[in-house]
C-alpha cells in the first residue's frame, strides 16, 4: 500500500476481491454461491485484502462495501466469505497484530543471532544490505543496536532494511527508536514520513515530514513561515496543503534536490493526486537515477493511477529497481502486482 506498494487499500481490496474471484473462475474452485474461494484466491490475496481493511479503519462491511462500490464491487455477498475479518474477534485481533506505532516500543531481537560477537557489525550489516542479503543484514544491524543501543544511524538502518523486507510496521519502530537516540535525525525524519505515508496515517506522516523541513538548514524558514499563516480550520486537508505547500516553496528553491520531490511525490500519494506524485517521482529518478527505492516509488504510483496503460508503465520502473538491486523484495511483489493486474497471472506467479 501506499507509495511503495502497489495499490492503495481500497484499489487493493477491489484488486484482490475481483482477481481472487477470477483465479477461482479459472480453477473452478468457486463456492456454490459462486463466491471467491479463500483458498483458490490464495494467501497473498487474502492477507492484502485484510490489510486494506484494517488499514483504512472500516467498523464494519457495509462501510467498506459502500466505499468500494466506487471500483464497481457492489454485490455483499462477496464478503460472506470474508466473515473472520469482519467480526468483533477480527477487530480486536488483527488490530492487535497490526497496530502501527506512534510511539517506540520494545524490539523482539532474533534469537541466536550469528553476527553478536562480530568486530564491527555495522560494517557487516552494511555490506550485507548493499549485497540485498536483507535477512542478514537486519540480524547484523540487530548486533550493532544490542551492543549501542544509541546509535542512532544503525537503528535507521535497520529501519530501511526492514522497509525494503516489506515490513513497514517494524520499521516505523526502527525508526522511532533512531529518532529517540538522536531527535534530529532527518534521514530518519524523512524515513518514517514515507513509511507511516505506506500505511496511511496521514498525521504522523505529515507531521514527521514537516520536522524533516524544519530541521533541514536549508528550508527551516519556510516552516516558521508557514506557522505563522492563520488557517480557518486546522483539519487534515489544511494540515496536507500546508506541508505540501511548504516543500513547493522549498522545491522553487532547490529544484535539484531529489529529496524534495520524493516527499511532493508520497505527499500526492497521500492525497491520492496520482498525475502530481508520478510527476515529481518522475523528477526524482532523474535527478538520482540510481536509486531503486525512487523507481519502485515510481512503479507503485503509476500501478495506483487508475490509467489504462499504468500497470504496464509501473513494470518498467520496477524493472529498472530490480536491474539496480536485483533481490529488492518489495519491487519484486509490487511486478507481481501489476502482472496480476494486466491479466497475466501466471508471469506474475513467476
Amino acid at each position: 500500500v501506499g507509495c511503495d506498494g502497489g495499490h492503495n487499500p481500497l484499489a487493493t481490496a477491489a484488486n484482490a476481491l475481483t482477481d481472487g474471484r477470477k483465479i477461482a473462475d479459472e480453477a473452478s474452485a468457486t463456492t456454490a454461491g459462486g463466491l471467491p474461494n479463500r483458498a483458490a484466491m490464495g494467501e497473498a490475496e487474502v492477507d492484502e485484502l485484510a490489510s486494506a481493511i484494517s488499514g483504512f479503519g472500516f467498523e464494519n462491511e457495509q462501510q467498506l462495501n459502500s466505499a468500494l462500490s466506487d471500483f464497481g464491487i457492489t454485490n455483499d455477498t462477496y464478503f460472506d466469505e470474508l466473515e473472520p475479518f469482519s467480526s468483533v474477534d477480527w477487530n480486536e485481533e488483527m488490530w492487535r497484530d497490526m497496530a502501527i506505532p506512534t510511539a517506540p516500543v520494545n524490539y523482539e531481537f532474533s534469537a541466536n543471532n550469528p553476527f553478536q560477537n562480530a568486530d564491527n557489525p555495522a560494517a557487516v550489516a552494511a555490506d550485507l544490505f548493499n549485497q540485498g542479503l536483507l535477512d542478514q543484514a537486519i540480524l547484523a544491524y540487530e548486533a550493532e543496536v544490542t551492543r549501542n543501543p544509541l546509535n542512532s544511524d544503525a537503528w535507521r538502518w535497520l529501519g530501511t532494511a526492514h522497509a525494503e523486507n516489506d515490513n513497514d510496521k517494524i520499521a516505523i519502530n526502527c525508526l522511532l527508536k533512531s529518532l529517540e537516540a538522536d531527535p534530529e535525525n532527518i534521514e530518519a525524519l524523512l524515513d518514517v514520513g514515507v513509511s507511516y505515508t505506506n500505511e496511511l496515517i496521514q498525521v504522523e506522516a505529515l507531521n514527521y515530514l514537516k520536522q524533516w523541513l524544519h530541521h533541514h538548514p536549508e528550508y527551516v524558514t519556510i516552516v516558521s513561515e508557514e506557522e505563522n499563516r492563520v488557517e480557518p480550520v486546522d483539519a487534515l486537508n489544511m494540515m496536507m496543503a500546508k506541508v505540501t505547500r511548504m516543500f513547493m516553496r522549498a522545491a522553487d528553491m532547490t529544484p535539484h534536490d531529489p529529496d524534495l520531490h520524493t516527499v511532493l511525490g508520497v505527499l500526492y500519494n497521500l492525497s491520492r493526486e496520482f498525475g502530481k506524485a508520478e510527476h515529481h517521482f518522475s523528477i526524482a529518478v532523474q535527478l538520482d537515477p540510481a536509486s531503486h527505492s525512487l523507481w519502485n516509488k515510481l512503479g507503485a504510483t503509476q500501478a495506483n493511477s487508475g490509467r489504462d496503460n499504468g500497470s504496464k508503465d509501473a513494470v518498467y520502473a520496477y524493472r529498472k529497481a530490480l536491474e539496480l538491486k536485483p533481490n529488492y523484495v518489495r519491487a519484486w511483489v509490487n511486478m507481481g502486482i501489476s502482472y496480476a493486474n494486466q491479466g497475466k497471472y501466471h508471469t506474475a506467479a513467476k
